[in-house]
């Protein structure tokens, strides 16, 4: 009676102790907004949880050197001559078997596997293919951008990331220096509406939970449009993600050309997305701020791909320019 008694209660401990750990294996990963898998950890952007400036508490990579974004000082940038981008497939229209998701922290949309838009040319060093965009944005227009351009930060941010085709997930191509290519797009608020973003708002609205199911792109979807009116000109460094686990692993491309939404566009986008499930959501509580501040740029350079020396004088400079005349044209006399 012993013997058998003693043998349930083994019986019952191995049971508990392998669904608990059967349970923490489940847990212990999920994505970033990035797409990159990581450890299961209440990271966030506010002060109730892990935010930005707790980052590195968790995932030590938060706390090194080269980390993004970055405040982009355009006087101190050196420029550098680059060869033009290619967009394969960019300007067709999306095919079917695209996702739209909430991730938790932001909105996504994710390419799966679909490897036929691939980015090229721009100085990149190899070719690598599109997995997956999401944005960043605030609770008002003055603030959103991840990316700052001379002090000023815009009303949201695009990013749209890449793998090199020769690694198989971007989580392995987030392991390697150089794995990654980021595109940023940034939003400007102006009068005219934006039909892309319209549509993806559309999708937007069908996962408003962090638990939604994911959404299958039912129509087409023409996304050359909002990446820049002018895709030759942009900022480059060496940076990271931008959320855990802020690994060092990124070809930065920043726009100078934002896009242009309106800012009824803008208010839908905030009045949409949560960052809890449904259960736990109230009213009031969408996704918002959900951008990390500037980080130091330390020892990095950043390249610009225009040449500004002929770009024109400013009001102060061109009154020098004159005074000096008029002084020189009265010594002749």
């Amino acid at each position: 009676m012993y013997r058998e008694t003693k043998y349930q209660i083994q019986m019952l401990l191995i049971f508990y102790v392998g669904f608990f750990f059967g349970i923490l294996k489940f847990s212990v990963a999920r994505k970033s907004s990035d797409g990159v898998e990581i450890k299961e950890v209440e990271w966030g952007y506010n002060r109730d949880d892990y935010s930005p400036e707790r980052w590195s508490e968790i995932f030590p990579h938060c706390g090194e050197d080269g980390q993004s974004p970055i405040d982009f000082d355009t006087d101190s940038t050196i420029f550098q001559e680059y060869d033009h981008f290619k967009f394969s497939n960019y300007d067709h229209n999306v095919p079917i078997n695209v996702t739209m998701r909430n991730t938790g922290h932001s909105a996504a949309l994710h390419f799966g596997d679909v490897h036929d838009m691939v980015l090229s040319g721009g100085g990149l060093p190899k070719t690598f293919r599109l997995i997956q965009m999401h944005f960043h944005w605030g609770s008002k227009s003055m603030k959103g951008s991840e990316h700052w351009v001379d002090g000023h930060q815009y009303a949201g941010e695009i990013h749209w990331v890449h793998e090199r085709e020769e690694y198989d997930s971007i989580t392995d191509a987030s392991e390697f220096d150089g794995g990654l290519a980021v595109l940023g797009t940034l939003i400007k608020i102006g009068t005219i509406s934006n039909p892309t973003f319209s549509h993806i708002l559309d999708l937007m609205e069908k996962v408003p939970y962090a638990d939604s199911p994911e959404v299958v792109l039912e129509d087409p979807l023409h996304l050359y449009g909002i990446i820049s009116a002018d895709t030759s000109k942009f900022y480059r460094y060496h940076g990271s993600l931008t959320t855990p686990p802020c690994t060092e692993t990124v070809f930065w491309t920043v726009f100078k050309e934002p896009i242009s939404v309106t800012e009824e566009q803008m208010q839908r986008l905030r009045s949409t997305i949560h960052h809890e499930t449904e259960a736990e959501a109230s009213e009031g509580t969408v996704m918002e701020e959900n951008f990390r501040p500037p980080m130091p740029l330390n020892k990095r350079k950043v390249h610009r791909s225009w040449n500004s020396a002929a770009q024109p004088i400013n009001v102060s400079q061109m009154s020098l320019v004159l005074t000096m005349l008029s002084v020189k044209s009265l010594s002749i006399f």
